[in-house]
Formats: structure tokens, sequence, C-alpha cells
């Protein structure tokens, strides 16, 4: 595979502004599309302007808030499965829910509260949600609360919830609820898909033993095809490569794995392994 070197700089191009959506105050289920809706949801300023000191009981109040939205909006889905219209509200009301826990992030003292409370059980079920939306919205989530420099600076107060999100097989929902389903040709897909790659990025080296679970969880596979892919390049595809070299220097039966690959030799040659 060769790379265009103007394909490579154009990663640092700055992104393209998304049209400007409508003020979530003046918009309604009844003459508003989901998409702009939670779109807006995003954009609006005026979310957690009144947020309250984070502490363990803000913590518990926002789990079970995002599991009260979730199983209101799972009712309201078999309830109302043939008109999307009337659980509409609900999944919007659990987008904020999500959002609103994007708070925690500045308080990584607090992650053993939120597996207490549960948080990677509904997690991993928001990762299987219908809507991709709310998929996206969620690894967003989780790439905010396994930032690097989070991880980095606070080693025993993050290592609870990182642990938790391996022994539940975070890697494996990654690979069959998300990258499976998600594509690069719609941009906030390709941005979700990318959300991922930077979480594994994060949990590669805060626990680099977890190369071992990607490649038992299908996420190497799943790497290899698509930095040997032979299509146009992206992004996302250069992701996968860094992700997979990664793996590659800390495991030996990842080495042997790809060779197994028609192009596994050739990737392993450009990659200098």
């Amino acid at each position: 595979m060769s790379l265009d070197v103007r394909d490579i700089l154009s990663l640092n191009e700055p992104a393209a502004k998304r049209p400007k959506t409508e003020n979530i105050q003046s918009m309604s289920t009844a003459n508003s599309d989901a998409k702009d809706i939670l779109a807006a949801l995003e954009n609006d300023e005026t979310l957690g302007e009144d947020e309250e000191e984070m502490d363990e009981t803000a913590v518990k109040k926002l789990c079970l808030q995002l599991d009260k939205k979730l199983k209101k909006n799972q009712e309201m889905r078999v309830k109302h499965a043939g008109d999307p219209e009337k659980f509409m509200a609900s999944e919007i009301d659990l987008n904020m829910a999500v959002q609103e826990m994007h708070a925690v992030a500045t308080q990584p003292s607090l992650y053993g509260k939120l597996v207490e409370m549960g948080i990677v059980s509904i997690v991993i079920h928001l990762l299987a949600h219908e809507n991709t939306d709310i998929v996206g919205s969620t690894v967003h989530l989780l790439q905010e609360l396994c930032d690097i420099e989070i991880l980095s600076e606070n080693d025993e107060s993050v290592a609870v919830l990182i642990d938790e999100l391996l022994n539940n097989r975070i890697i494996e929902h990654f690979v069959t609820q998300v990258l499976s389903r998600l594509n690069n040709v719609d941009k906030d897909e390709e941005e979700a898909i990318h959300s991922v790659f930077s979480t594994m990025e994060s949990i590669l080296d805060f626990r680099p033993q977890a190369a071992e679970l990607c490649i038992e969880q299908g996420l190497f596979v799943d790497l290899m095809n698509r930095a040997t892919l032979k299509s146009a390049f992206d992004p996302n595809k250069l992701y996968a490569s860094q992700l997979l070299s990664v793996i590659l220097q800390t495991s030996e039966s990842a080495k042997a794995k790809l060779v197994e690959k028609k192009d596994g030799i050739d990737f392993l040659l450009r990659n200098s392994l």
C-alpha cells in the first residue's frame, strides 16, 4: 500500500464545521429530525450551566439517572416499535443523560463509585443500542473517561474502571457492537470509530497486557483487516495501522497471527517490526 503525501498532510487540516443547528429550546419532536435534535443537544451551550459539585452523591445521581433513562427508552421502543416518533423523546433524554456523564471525567478519584454503581454494565447495553447516535455518544464518553492523560496522572484511581471494563470484555463489545456496525462513510460514525481506537490506545498504554485480549476478543483481526485493506486512504485506516503496531510490539502471538494473513508479511516489512 502506498500513501500519497497529500493524504497524510490532510490529517492536519481543521475539521469541516458542522452546519449550525437550532437552539434545543426551539425544537420539538413534532417538526425536527432525530439527528438534528441530538446534534442540538451536543452543541447546546446552556447544558451544564447549573452543574452541581462532583462528589460521590452526584456520581450516584448521574448513574441512576442514566440507568433510568435507558430502561425508559427500552420500554418505549418495545411499546412503540412501529412508530419511532413516539419513542424519540425518550431517546433524546437518554442521549442527554449520556452527555451529562462527561462531568465525572473531571474527577477521576470518583471512578471507583462509577464502577460501584454498575456503569460498565450500563455502557455495554448502550453500545448495543439500535440508534448509532447513542452508540457514538457512549464511545465518546468512554474516550473521555479513559483519556490517556487522566490515566497516566491517576494510576490507582482509574485502575478500577479500566480493569472492570476489561473484565467485562469491553474489547469484544467494541468489535461486535460498534466496529462491525459503523462505517467511515457517515461522518458521525467515522468519529465514533476514531473514539473507539483512541480509547483502546489509552487502555493499551495503561494495561499493555491487554494486547493479548485484543487478539482473543477480535480487535486484532479487525485492525488487521482495516490496515491491509486495499482502499482509499482515511484517518481511521492509519489509526488502525498504528494500533496494530502497538499490539505487535507487545505480543509475539500477534506477529504469528499477522503473518497468517496474505498481506501480513508486507505490513510487517513496511512497519519494520
